[in-house]
Parts: structure tokens; sequence; C-alpha cells
């Protein structure tokens, strides 16, 4: 069996870098542009009630401890992994302003959903480079960093749903 060395196609010692370069260029381009995008969209009130609920969460996470969360909270639907994610937002909010520009709070809450969608189109890029040449890969992180649904699900309407989807991708 030859190895890696023996088969690799001989080029420039600037080549395999300046090739990984630019992937690694076009790539932050199209999450960079996918975020831009985003910011657009986040102004937006959202679905107001849940929005809202998420923001209260935060909040009451950041100012008790974790684990009388349930007790403080009164209603609390979701499953606990995206607690630790609202009492990190609720923290940075708290450390960074104080507490009580709504409207900043409101950017915090959308901002781990719209980390997550350009997560997945790095992590989309990955799977596809691995079978497919640059420019598919490529395409396929646009596909998702500039899909309506996406853009409108995570910075305009609010939803978390990315969270989950990244993970599970």
């Amino acid at each position: 069996m030859r190895s890696a060395v023996e088969t690799a196609p001989v080029a420039s010692a600037d080549e395999p870098l300046r090739g990984l370069t630019l992937a690694r260029l076009a790539l932050a381009g199209v999450l960079l542009a996918g975020f831009l995008v985003r910011l657009l969209f986040v102004p937006a009130e959202g679905f107001k009630s849940d929005v809202g609920t998420f923001e209260s969460w935060a909040l009451t996470l950041s100012q008790n401890p974790l684990d009388q969360f349930f007790q403080k909270a009164g209603f609390a639907d979701y499953p606990p992994g995206y607690f630790f994610i609202l009492w990190f937002v609720g923290k940075v909010f708290a450390l960074l302003h104080g507490g009580t520009n709504y409207d900043l709070l409101r950017v915090f809450v959308k901002m781990p959903a719209i980390i997550m969608d350009l997560v997945s189109a790095g992590l989309i890029f990955s799977i596809v480079r691995r079978y497919a040449s640059l420019s598919w890969a490529l395409a396929a992180a646009a596909l998702f960093a500039f899909d309506p649904a996406a853009i409108f699900i995570s910075a305009d309407w609010g939803q978390v749903d990315s969270v989950a989807g990244g993970v599970a991708l």
C-alpha cells in the first residue's frame, strides 16, 4: 500500500496553503454574509409569546441559582438543556447592559439560533467537502446560509429550532 505522500500530486510549497486559505476565506465570506442578512431581521418582534418567554427565562436564570429555576419561573415547558444557553444569555446581558434594554435582550435571545444556523452551514460545508469539490461544498453552505426559511425561523421569528437541528447535524 502506498502512503499518502507518495500518491499526492506534485505542487509547489505554497499551493496547498493557498487552496486551504481560499476555501477558508470563501466559507468565512458565506458565513459572514449569512450573519449580516440575519442581522437585518433581528429587530423584528418575532413570535411575541415565545420570544417573551425566552427573555423571561433568561432573566430568571441570570438572577437565581440554576437549581431554583423551575420554582421561580412558574412556567417552563422546554427540556433543561436549552436553559443552560438561556442562563449564559441572561448572564451576558446582565453583565454587558445591566438589564433594562429589552430590545437588546431580544437580540441576545435570538443570537444562539442565529449562531447555530451558521455553525450548521459550516458543518454542511465540511460534510459536502468530504465527498465533493470546494465549489459544491460552498454552494451547499450558501444554500443553507441564505435559506429564507432558516433566516425567518431564527432571526425574524425568534425560534430556537436550529439549536437542536444543529446538534443533530
